[in-house]
């Protein structure tokens, strides 16, 4: 069986460099926290989960306008003064999520809660919107 040698390229392959551009890539990365989102709907209401890491409820922000609902929150992580960080495993954190919803939502009835790091939106639907069961005779 003959060898099989490369032609020389000016430039090396991408595949030549993976284990370098990964390493760099996941240095940086920006925290995300927003894209950990769900969103859940049954009859009566929609349920929306945030994952907000840090925050508390001073730094989140949540408008609800006709049938969108935004959420903007801050994580700001500062080093005392006289203080180095020598390493630093949370950083300061920006979310932005709007989600809009096909059905009107009930503006006086929504609840927010925040337990560990985690923010639940109950959003009742408005009466017009919920389902209702017919009686056939």
């Amino acid at each position: 069986m003959l060898p099989v040698h490369r032609a020389p390229t000016m430039f090396p392959s991408l595949f030549d460099f993976s284990p370098a551009l990964s390493a760099l890539r996941t240095l940086n990365e920006v925290p995300r926290a927003a894209d950990h989102s769900a969103v859940q709907e049954d009859d009566e209401s929609y349920t929306v989960r945030f994952q907000v890491p840090g925050m508390s409820r001073d730094d989140i922000t949540l408008k609800l306008s006709d049938s969108t609902l935004t959420m903007e929150g801050t994580r700001e992580v500062a080093v005392p003064e006289g203080f180095k960080a020598i390493r630093r495993e949370r950083s300061s954190l920006t979310i932005s999520k709007t989600i809009r919803f096909s059905r009107p939502i009930d503006p006086d009835r929504v609840e927010a809660r925040l337990v560990d790091g985690v923010l639940t939106i109950s959003l009742p639907k408005a009466e017009s919107a919920r389902a209702r069961h017919i009686t056939i005779r």
